[in-house]
């Protein structure tokens, strides 16, 4: 256990050593702030109205709605329908929320207040993260589930239930949630290395507690298919029992008749 625990520790020693290389060596690759975007209707920005907007290749775009900030990622598309509230289209959303800020999806909804957190789709799943604060997930027909900061899930198709399918919380992927922090960030290289050390001390207790998780849910599982097991086994040994009465009822009888 103590070698165990030791080769952990050496991993995220190393870990946090190779993203101070990372930054050091300018890895922080930054996409240029786009300087016009795609506004339906047009300019529906400056009327703040229901406004869709999206960006092409090599541009990141940046709108201030109240006291909340969101950035989207290269060719994503979103539609601002209040200053709280948007759907996630396509691509990907950073959200820096400062009061409560809600994101939909096809397969439910996700809000935050007093941190950041990120929404992303791909061909078949609504991807969710959350940066330095716990974010809500709202599953479409399901209840509500807490994401713990660092943490990312998924969501999917909506189920003849009604209900859309959830993953199940890991830690975020850290080389995948750097590269894409790091294309949407604002600031030097050494405010960006600052704020994901920062972040890297929540992702050691995100991977920690996703790990306890996941042990709980295998635990369950192996409970459930013992339980399932002995349930299979008392009727099996049930029905051996009542065999045998017939049997016996059988051989009376037979006897009763000679």
């Amino acid at each position: 256990m103590k070698v165990a625990r030791l080769f952990v520790h050496m991993i995220l020693f190393f870990l946090s050593f190779s993203i101070e290389v990372r930054v050091q060596a300018g890895e922080v690759i930054q996409i240029p702030e786009a300087s016009s975007v795609q506004q339906i209707p047009l300019n529906c920005l400056q009327t703040r109205s229901i406004c869709a907007i999206g960006t092409q290749a090599g541009e990141k775009y940046s709108v201030a709605l109240g006291k909340s900030k969101i950035v989207l990622d290269e060719k994503s598309t979103a539609i601002i329908k209040t200053q709280e509230r948007l759907v996630l289209v396509s691509g990907t959303v950073w959200v820096q929320a400062k009061n409560r800020f809600f994101v939909q999806t096809e397969y439910g909804e996700v809000s935050g207040e007093d941190g950041d957190f990120w929404v992303w789709k791909d061909k078949n799943r609504t991807w969710v993260a959350a940066g330095h604060v716990d974010v809500s997930v709202f599953p479409r027909g399901g209840s509500e589930m807490t994401l713990p900061r660092a943490m990312q899930n998924w969501l999917s198709r909506v189920g003849s239930n009604g209900a859309a399918e959830v993953g199940i919380p890991v830690a975020a992927n850290l080389d995948l949630y750097l590269a894409r922090w790091a294309r949407l960030f604002y600031g030097s290289k050494s405010a960006f290395s600052d704020q994901a050390k920062r972040f890297f001390t929540f992702w050691q207790t995100a991977s920690d507690d996703a790990s306890k998780i996941h042990r709980e849910l295998l635990d369950r599982k192996v409970a459930a298919l013992r339980e399932e097991h002995e349930k299979k086994e008392a009727q099996r040994k049930s029905r051996e029992r009542h065999n045998l009465e017939l049997q016996n009822i059988f051989r009376s009888k037979v006897l009763e008749d000679q």
